[in-house]
């Protein structure tokens, strides 16, 4: 989140935007504690405290705007109003943190005074993320838009507004998916024909590969095997879908799986073809219709998927794909017609599906990044095998990839031995042009994550014990890709924002720990739990890490980014919601069972 708010200030000044700061200012002296803080006897953001302070990088240049409050609302007892009148503001964007109380109010008053207003949802904070969501939705559903930082400015010199075109638009993709579901013995069919759009992948194998590289800088040979593990998907889900009985015959009665109707997905650019295969795949197989949102930045690849579905024999109006970003996404996902929604994203955006997935009544499946660690115990890192595992596992497609390994965790005795044999791993790494055979770490998505990855790397340099980028010679790279070299970071503190944030990017964090205990520790220490791994150690620690590791996949001594075609994958904690992917959760989600007596 102050990433985003950072950027989003910067920006505000380079382009000569008004800018104001509310700060949340309470006088000891006055005692203007709101009733609640007094009634629990709370003291915060006092003046002349570090609470009372924003951090270094929002901090109020000279003559910028700053406002003091001591509610939660930045209208009340303050000249934000005269401030923004003066400036003839008509439009408000409002970053900052409370999502759900001060923002929120904040966010209602000058709405009602008449000024548009827009929340930059990724330059919000919360310490309760589901009130933060049901705020969004309560704020959205009364006229304030939503948005993403990056959205704003393009959105600006656009003179680009949201309407009722955006509905309109959505109703109208799905006009033909009235008639929701088909009937059980309809599921031949539809086996039959993922078993054609696999053998049609295999024909085009390599021109969905290369427009994968072209859309998301994949390096090749990891597109490749992202189109391989489409084909498997499809197999591997219409075996297990062949070889299951719609009805079930029991002694009371019969157990029937019945379609669920109208399955959204809403999926992202990083695999954007695997994932959304391991999704239509099972939501055909089982007899439901999909409507499908891609990512922009994956959008090519849909449309050529889409349209090989169709020449492969499913029928017009079981796949309607529908293009947009994040408000069609939600149009999407909120349609009267959609039974149950899955997700590939953001926490933030999960935290909003989840809050109208539950307002409305359906089925949510919600994969949300994470911020994966592996133990390497004793003095592993220093055989070559486990220091290129790990190398390969945190750097390949440039980390960007939920199950990259993210933080590492060694003994301190072990770092210095440890940390040479990781860099040499990671320099061997080829790193380059993703149009190249033999490329690894290729370019990041886009430029705006570069300055995403260096901001966040130079503001934790001064506390970190080292920063260490082993290529350092980047004067091969192609010109114009946004590159960011593979880091790797030394932190001692578990809070800090690096350790706790997913960077999705090149960057691994190495923590070094007293003990095992420690590192168990460290390895839950955060909100995340996707993937968990542990390399070395005796019986002993493998039996506390299989104990106590808090995620949904675990990793033992072959540490790597990939996952099985057909075992669960869901996280704990902030890193999913609902049932998880693949295997035997398919069938609980795609379908809904019906007991039938008196047969």
């Amino acid at each position: 989140m102050e990433a985003e708010a950072t950027r989003l200030l910067e920006q505000c000044r380079e382009a000569g935007i008004p800018v104001a700061h509310v700060h949340m200012s309470v006088d000891p002296d006055e005692d203007n504690r709101m009733a609640h803080w007094k009634e629990s006897d709370r003291w915060t953001c006092a003046k002349g405290t570090g609470s009372a302070e924003a951090p270094c990088a929002l901090r109020p240049l000279l003559g910028e705007a700053v406002f003091h409050k001591s509610v939660f609302s930045a209208v009340i007892g303050t000249e934000l109003l005269d401030f923004l009148r003066d400036e003839a503001i008509d439009v408000l964007w409002i970053a900052g943190i409370h999502t759900h109380t001060c923002i929120r109010q904040s966010a209602l008053d000058v709405y009602q005074m008449g000024f548009r207003t827009v929340l930059c949802v990724d330059a919000l904070g919360s310490n309760e993320p589901a009130l933060a969501a049901q705020s969004l939705l309560y704020l959205r559903e009364r006229g304030i838009s939503l948005r993403r930082t990056a959205e704003l400015f393009s959105m600006r010199q656009a003179h680009v507004e949201v309407t009722t075109a955006l509905s309109d638009m959505v109703d109208s993709e799905m006009a033909g998916m009235m008639d929701s579901t088909v009937s059980l013995s309809a599921r031949t069919v539809d086996i039959d024909c993922l078993r054609r759009i696999a053998a049609a992948l295999v024909d085009c194998k390599e021109s969905f590969a290369t427009l994968i590289t072209d859309e998301s800088q994949k390096p090749i040979s990891m597109a490749r095997g992202e189109v391989q593990r489409s084909i498997d998907l499809l197999n591997t889900v219409a075996d297990r879908v062949d070889e299951e009985d719609a009805v079930e015959v029991h002694s009371e009665g019969l157990v029937r799986y019945l379609p669920r109707g109208v399955i959204a997905l809403l999926t992202p650019w990083n695999n954007p073809l695997a994932i959304p295969v391991g999704q239509i795949a099972p939501a055909l197989a089982y007899g439901n219709r999909v409507v499908w949102k891609p990512s922009p930045c994956g959008v090519r690849v849909a449309r050529a998927l889409a349209e090989l579905i169709l020449k492969c024999g499913v029928a017009p109006h079981r796949v309607t794909l529908v293009e947009g970003g994040a408000d069609v996404g939600l149009l999407v996902a909120e349609h009267p017609e959609v039974s149950a929604v899955t997700f590939t994203g953001s926490c933030g955006a999960g935290h909003i599906l989840a809050a109208r997935c539950h307002q409305m009544g359906r089925e949510l499946q919600a994969e949300l990044g994470g911020n994966n660690g592996v133990i390497a115990w004793g003095d592993s890192l220093s055989r070559g095998d486990v220091a290129k595992m790990i190398a390969h596992a945190a750097f390949g497609f440039s980390g960007q990839r939920c199950t990259a390994v993210r933080r590492l965790i060694i003994p301190k005795a072990s770092l210095v031995v440890g940390l040479l044999h990781l860099q040499e791993a990671v320099a061997a790494l080829p790193y380059g042009d993703p149009l190249d055979e033999a490329t690894e770490v290729g370019p990041l998505c886009s430029a705006e994550q570069v300055h995403r990855l260096d901001e966040l790397v130079e503001r934790a340099r001064p506390q970190m014990r080292s920063v260490v980028q082993p290529h350092v010679d980047t004067g091969a790279l192609p010109v114009g890709g946004a590159y960011y070299p593979p880091t790797i970071v030394v932190c001692e503190d578990p809070l800090h924002e690096i350790v706790q944030e997913e960077t999705f990017g090149p960057v691994l964090v190495i923590q070094p720990v007293a003990d095992f205990d420690e590192a168990l520790e460290c390895l839950n220490g955060v909100r995340f739990g996707l993937t968990a791994g542990l390399v070395g150690g005796d019986g002993n620690c493998r039996a506390m890490f299989l104990e106590k590791a808090q995620a949904g996949i675990l990793n033992l001594d072959s540490i790597h980014a990939g996952a099985g075609l057909d075992m669960p994958f869901g996280g704990w904690k902030a890193s999913g919601l609902g049932p998880p992917q693949h295997g035997l959760s398919n069938r609980h989600f795609y379908t809904k069972s019906q007991a039938v007596y008196g047969t």
